[in-house]
């Protein structure tokens, strides 16, 4: 296998355990709420609690990279998710284990921002797209193998059990990455940021409006799946076979977001694909408490989710100049990571209001409702471009 390919499949494995760490709360919602003494509302924040950082991390972590090095900061960020990890796994106080939440997002932020970067440098010249996709799925992957592990550990250890396992893994990762990276033959040498490099105008818009309708997309879904165990716990289903059940949504997105993609490009009409995709997907989520948890359910939600994934995540390539990626795309996760760790939380509040997790799901399904409304904000403003 030529070099590239194997640097990819090494990078997709890293990036997992920050998948696998995120969805570790989710996964053990009803051990974790019992341990803490948590509502529905405290739950959600421990869940948002791990991108919180994203604020005001991913903007300047490019310049971090640029005094330290990519590989470096790379394993720093590593390290703070192990940290994050074995401190959860003592059982620390409630407010010791949020820090140490914290502490975890801020490491898995600077990792997926440059590790991002590592692959372009990587494809560049050569099969950009193919490698793109399947370095994206390395995140529902390792949230569908978090929600089949980690309630199946919890259940046989409680709380402590998943997060040493989690700890082991990130450390195995942060071991992979510092012995076998290697460095392209040609990466890209990193240039000063002129005044051109900033987004204005229509298209500083077009880029915060397309952050916030990938962030709104994002953290409907965690609510699916770091709720759902939850809701299936209380409609009578083991903590093990509802953490199955909803990794059946994760896994199914491996797939349909690809497909997502390939439809994207076969019809030509992205913003058609795009708003038909978010729209089946908030009526799934609204259905979701309403219907019976079967497999073929958790399947057709997977479906459903997957198909929006490329149009949204290629909506600033649609009007960033080639100047404007760096700080550009910067600004995209800055108003991403915001929506991740506000949004669950808000979830939460509105599940305990309502008395029923259920109401988490309508919360998430009006929350697409506003990531559709960004996307046709976003239209015509990206034809001012």
């Amino acid at each position: 296998m030529a070099l590239h390919w194997r640097i990819l499949i090494l990078l997709f494995l890293v990036r997992c355990t920050m998948a696998f760490q995120f969805a570790t709360i989710g996964g053990i919602g009803p051990v974790l709420s019992d341990t803490y003494t948590l509502d529905i509302a405290g739950l959600g924040w421990i869940v948002g609690l791990y991108f919180l950082p994203g604020v005001v991390v991913a903007l300047p972590g490019g310049g971090i990279a640029r005094r330290f090095g990519d590989e470096r900061v790379i394993l720093y960020g590593l390290a703070l998710m192990m940290a994050g990890s074995l401190i959860m796994a003592l059982q620390p106080p409630l407010s010791v284990f949020s820090a140490a939440r914290l502490m975890a997002g801020i490491g898995g932020i600077l990792m997926n921002v440059l590790m991002s970067k590592l692959v372009l440098d990587w494809f560049a010249n050569r099969q950009i797209a193919t490698a793109m996709v399947i370095f994206i799925n390395s995140w529902p992957a390792g949230i569908g193998l978090s929600l089949v592990v980690q309630p199946w550990l919890a259940a046989q250890g409680g709380v402590a059990l998943p997060f040493a396992v989690e700890t082991g893994l990130i450390a195995t990762a942060l071991a992979a990455f510092f012995l076998f990276y290697r460095r392209p033959d040609t990466a890209p040498v990193t240039t000063g940021t002129p005044a051109r490099a900033v987004p204005q105008g229509a298209i500083l818009g077009a880029v915060l409006v397309a952050g916030f309708s990938w962030g709104a997309f994002n953290a409907s879904l965690a609510a699916l799946l770091s709720f759902g165990p939850t809701s299936l716990v209380d409609r009578g289903m083991s903590l093990e076979l509802a953490g199955l059940s909803i990794s059946i949504v994760s896994w199914t997105v491996v797939v349909t977001g690809t497909f997502g993609g390939w439809l994207t490009d076969r019809t030509g009409r992205p913003a058609t694909v795009l708003l038909t995709g978010l729209s089946l997907f908030g009526l799934a989520l609204f259905l979701f408490p309403r219907v019976p948890p079967m497999l073929i359910t958790m399947a057709l939600i997977g479906l459903l989710s997957g198909i929006p994934v490329a149009g949204l995540i290629s909506l600033p390539a649609r009007v960033l100049k080639p100047e404007q990626r760096a700080i550009g795309m910067g600004l995209f996760y800055t108003v991403y990571y915001a929506c991740f760790a506000i949004l669950p939380g808000l979830g939460g509040k509105w599940a305990e209001s309502a008395g029923t997790v259920s109401a988490a799901f309508e919360f998430a399904a009006f929350v697409i409702v506003l990531a559709i409304l960004g996307v046709f904000v976003f239209l015509p403003l990206s034809r001012r471009v």
